[in-house]
């Protein structure tokens, strides 16, 4: 019976080949479970077990190990396969988002620059104006909005009379 020659294009891939022989009742219970590289696919290796008398896994063994590192050694070619077409497409999508981010960088103004803006808010004010059509800073249209963000609280509808205990001369 051969058993490393079996496994030897497995042994060169890297895989590592644990065997485990223990008692299962009356019976002997091989284990074989193949260890191959951390992949990023998340597949592993399929680990085998062989249950029955020391004779009858003996018998089975000549027959059995060549399909089963045959089959061991065609996934983990597929495995080394899908982690490289990963790895390239992890790449390519990294490469994208570095393009995109500098084109997006290229697209904001520097800093310093004066950003004409329809809109302005007054700090002194708190106040926010609306311009004119033409974005013009300094000055604000007849028909802009002011809105007041540091005022006191609404007077009541009815007018009767209430002040404001914060700002007396309010109401």
């Amino acid at each position: 019976m051969k058993l490393i020659e079996h496994f030897d294009a497995l042994i060169k891939a890297g895989v590592v080949l644990h065997f485990k022989i223990a008692a299962a009742g009356d019976n002997v219970q091989l284990d074989i479970i193949p260890v191959g590289k951390d992949s990023k696919t998340g597949v592993s290796l399929p680990p085998q077990a062989l249950v029955g008398s020391a004779a009858e896994i003996d018998a089975g063994l000549d027959e059995f190990l060549p399909k089963y590192a045959g089959t061991v050694a065609r996934i983990a070619d597929v495995v080394a396969k899908a982690d490289t077409e990963l790895a390239a497409v992890e790449a390519a999508a990294s490469a994208q988002a570095k393009r995109a981010v500098e084109e997006k960088s290229k697209t904001k103004p520097k800093p310093g620059a004066k950003v004409h803006s329809s809109a302005k808010q007054d700090p002194a004010k708190g106040m926010l104006e609306t311009g004119d059509a033409a974005g013009d800073e300094d000055e604000v249209a007849d028909s802009g909005t002011e809105l007041n963000t540091t005022g006191g609280a609404t007077p009541p509808e009815d007018g009767a009379g209430e002040t404001n205990a914060l700002n007396p001369g309010l109401f």
